[in-house]
């Protein structure tokens, strides 16, 4: 097993004759363990992914989901390199134009989401969807908000529940972007531009910018604390 290095919830992840990945979710939170808890969380996982999949998201197959102690283990279909693998190649942004569309679903159905180009993998066939952990259900968002450390744990995670929500999808997935290769904020315009034509945000140039940094500020500072979202 290795610990995934797009991960930022402690991930282990194996891959299977290449057909298949096996990840290891871990519960970071100590008050999230107790067995009802983790129950339910497990519920909430096939739920979200039956909710992406049966909306058109094409998101990876889970082919088998169970507890073990205080993880869960989850066997997908494989569908290829993470595109941060392609976050340099000078074709990048064609790879992007095509997450869009899914991004448009995300947007109609009014599903939470994290668009973090890490939660992304293509192959010959297509571009894929594969983070299902945490669920963004708010039966599972109640249930985190229930377990707060402290007023700056509180604030930081609220505010980043609200930018999984499809008014800042784009500016979010931008944004993510962005905190990856910062000099890729030379493509904002024109991202903004296509962003606005295809109503994935309907705010000016001058908000979805500030929106843009909002998010960055935020996971950043998140991250620093170590405060976890499962």
């Amino acid at each position: 097993m290795k610990l995934s290095k797009y991960s930022v919830n402690n991930t282990l992840f194996k891959i299977v004759g290449k057909t298949k990945i096996i990840k290891f979710f871990e519960i970071n939170i100590k008050e999230l363990k107790n067995l009802k808890n983790r129950k339910m969380i497990f519920n909430e996982i096939k739920r979200y992914h039956s909710s992406l999949s049966s909306n058109g998201v094409p998101v990876a197959k889970v082919l088998n989901l169970k507890i073990q102690k205080n993880k869960f283990y989850c066997m997908m279909d494989y569908k290829g390199k993470n595109l941060l693998n392609y976050l340099n190649d000078k074709n990048f942004f064609n790879k992007i134009n095509r997450i869009l569309p899914i991004l448009k679903i995300i947007k109609n159905k009014k599903i939470l989401f994290d668009p973090h180009i890490k939660n992304f993998v293509s192959n010959k066939n297509g571009i894929f969807y594969v983070d299902i952990y945490p669920p963004y259900t708010k039966k599972y968002i109640s249930l985190r908000k229930k377990y707060f450390m402290n007023k700056k744990e509180k604030e930081l995670i609220q505010k980043n529940f609200k930018i999984f929500g499809p008014n800042f999808l784009a500016a979010h997935f931008f944004g993510d972007i962005v905190k990856e290769k910062p000099k890729l904020m030379n493509k904002f315009k024109s991202f903004y531009n296509l962003s606005y034509k295809l109503k994935l945000t309907s705010v000016t140039r001058k908000t979805f910018y500030r929106q843009v940094k909002m998010i960055i500020d935020t996971e950043q500072k998140r991250e620093k604390h170590n405060f976890y979202l499962i």
